[in-house]
């Protein structure tokens, strides 16, 4: 967790990293709608404070809140805003620096294997479908109304795609 520290205090003591080092303002800076699109919010400091709780079990972990940091600055703030582009640059410069971290992560930790049957138990398909497609009896949907499914679907889509293009169109035009 040394290296998270040092990447952590690199980012936080760049030039422009005092706009990520603590929670956003909502009150001061009036953005009432903040907490309906950011659902999770993030910061810096934050996460410094938690690493000085041992709060993170792994640098997995850390990584996780770093990235929700910055990709919160970058889902509020429409692109080509400053915050927007700044929060990009400092994702960049954030998985450069953790990158060698990550692959170290990696070698150590080889990938776990999971038995068909635990991925299948553990899984919210259902179970008594696996046990009659097993014992070679129809699936509860039959192929044919699975297809006739996503006709439907493409056709709803495709007749809501030219609903919105209309609305879209006419407001354009009252205007």
């Amino acid at each position: 967790m040394k290296i998270c520290s040092q990447i952590l205090n690199k980012l936080m003591k760049h030039k422009y990293g005092y706009i990520f080092n603590s929670p956003v303002d909502v009150i001061g800076l009036g953005l009432h709608d903040y907490y309906n699109v950011i659902k999770s919010p993030m910061d810096l400091g934050t996460i410094k404070s938690r690493m000085a709780e041992n709060f993170y079990g792994s640098p997995l972990k850390f990584s996780s809140d770093v990235r929700l940091a910055f990709n919160n600055a970058m889902l509020y703030n429409p692109k080509g805003h400053e915050i927007n582009a700044l929060a990009e640059q400092f994702l960049a410069r954030f998985e450069e620096l953790f990158r060698p971290l990550s692959l170290k992560l990696e070698q150590e930790e080889p990938p776990k294997r999971v038995h068909f049957e635990e991925e299948l138990q553990a899984s919210s398909w259902d179970h008594g479908e696996a046990d009659r497609l097993k014992n070679g009896e129809r699936s509860i949907v039959d192929r044919d109304d699975s297809v006739d499914m996503v006709a439907r679907l493409i056709k709803f889509t495709a007749v809501r795609a030219l609903f919105q293009t209309q609305v879209f169109q006419s407001l354009r035009i009252s205007h």
